[in-house]
């Protein structure tokens, strides 16, 4: 089974499992990993370095699939998408306005930019205060995308 997620610091990542590794059972092998190293740390005596424990799960693998950790690019929205150039892609509302269709092996394909996500706001709606733009809806085709912002606004 495979996954797609992006987050707040704007890397999207595949988290693969294997089927045929129960999860519980890779959690349980893990813990046990992680307390061991734990007793072996505290068994050191001064000066000696503890190895580095292994926290991964057996049949998980997770990898950076794009982006680089920065808070300005983090990803509001992400749909998949079948994009001119490519069958397989995501399209990412980022939080610093701009919209990216990503191949799912990382590569670039469009990148659209909100000008209007640079101007500052501060608009009172329901007793709150809303001072920047962020996407909340997001719908993608093979070659042009919908995007609404909390703003209301729809392009």
């Amino acid at each position: 089974m495979r996954f797609y997620t992006g987050d707040e610091s704007g890397l999207i990542k595949c988290i693969d499992i294997d089927a045929n590794v129960s999860l519980l059972e890779a959690q349980a092998q893990a813990a046990k990993r992680t307390k061991a190293a734990a007793k072996a740390k505290a068994n050191l005596k001064a000066g000696e370095q503890a190895a580095a424990a292994d926290t991964s799960l057996a049949g998980v693998e997770i990898r950076t699939v794009d982006g680089r950790v920065n808070r300005s690019n983090g990803i509001q929205q992400m749909c998949t998408t079948k994009w001119a150039t490519n069958d397989r892609a995501f399209a990412v509302a980022r939080k610093n306005g701009n919209i990216d269709v990503v191949g799912f092996e990382g590569e670039q394909l469009f990148t659209y930019t909100d000008e209007k996500f640079a101007e500052r706001v501060s608009i009172k709606y329901n007793g709150r205060t809303i001072s920047e733009r962020s996407y909340v809806g997001l719908s993608a085709s093979d070659s042009h995308f919908l995007s609404c912002t909390n703003m209301g606004e729809v392009r």
